[in-house]
């Protein structure tokens, strides 16, 4: 398995997809609300989604510092040459679909070492979870299926 850092607008999609969804009181937005709350995760303030950013920078970082022993981003495998300062949390625009992708992503680029041992890691897989089955509620073809077979 090889690990590298994503880019800075994938982590960026998730918080922002993250940080739209715990203001919104969309019913489709309850699952992740949920979480958010278990896990005391707070991301509407600007501070919270830098915080949330420069977190799972971090455990990206631990993740390919465990699987090939870099310690800086700027010789990690992924954006050759990234400074820290360059994951600062801006707006990034994504429907359901792409942030679950984006998670998929992330998620596969921290499962080395112990980083699935910690609770960040742990609570984007219940975040992804989540996300999945509120994308498949959301399907015109889940509706028209009766009972629960």
């Amino acid at each position: 398995m090889s690990s590298f850092i994503v880019k800075p607008e994938t982590i960026n999609r998730i918080v922002s997809y993250l940080a739209y969804a715990q203001g919104n009181g969309g019913i489709q937005y309850s699952g992740i609300q949920y979480v958010l709350r278990e896990r005391g995760i707070h991301v509407e303030a600007y501070q919270d989604k830098q915080a949330l950013v420069q977190a799972l920078l971090a455990l990206n970082m631990q993740a390919v510092h465990e699987r090939y022993g870099d310690k800086s981003l700027a010789t990690m495998p992924g954006k050759i040459g990234m400074k820290t300062s360059d994951y600062s949390f801006q707006y990034e625009d994504g429907g359901p679909i792409r942030v679950y992708k984006s998670l998929g992503c992330l998620i596969y680029q921290c499962s080395e070492g112990t980083v699935p041992e910690s609770p960040l890691y742990k609570f984007l897989g219940e975040i992804k979870s989540t996300l999945a089955e509120s994308i498949v509620h959301s399907l015109p073809e889940y509706e028209t299926i009766e009972g629960w077979d």
